[in-house]
């Protein structure tokens, strides 16, 4: 029905439930017929997140965790945010990390990077808040 050249083909995404549904389906067909090419679905974006998480979880990493902990230590927490902020003299406080969206994820983990060495200092001042909750 159709010719492709599949040395072209890096990934074939949709956009929809309704766009490009005969092209995707001559193209599976294609692909269980001719066995070059893997069928990794239809968003590449869900693949390149769900193998970073899956890379970072076998390295046991637990950047998640990491970066989880240290927003919701200063999220709804007052107190916390101004001893933070007299301590540290800083009133950057960590970004929100979505652990379903990694790729997305550089912001929180740049701003992690940037405060860690307040955190420490806040941590030692005050043994049993922030970074000690993360780490344990």
């Amino acid at each position: 029905c159709f010719e492709i050249n599949t040395k072209n083909i890096i990934q074939i995404s949709i956009d929809g439930s309704n766009v490009n549904l005969k092209f995707l389906r001559l193209f599976k067909e294609y692909v269980r017929e001719n066995n070059k090419l893997i069928d990794l679905g239809t968003c590449g974006l869900h693949v390149v997140h769900g193998s970073i998480r899956s890379g970072h979880k076998a390295a046991g990493w637990h950047v998640d965790s990491v970066l989880n902990g240290i927003y919701w230590i200063f999220k709804d927490s007052p107190a916390r945010r101004s001893d933070y902020i007299a301590i540290t003299k800083s009133d950057l406080f960590p970004l929100k990390f979505c652990r379903t969206r990694w790729v997305e994820g550089s912001n929180a983990a740049n701003r992690a990077l940037t405060i860690f060495k307040d955190k420490n200092v806040h941590g030692k001042r005050f043994r049993f808040t922030t970074f000690h909750y993360v780490c344990n």
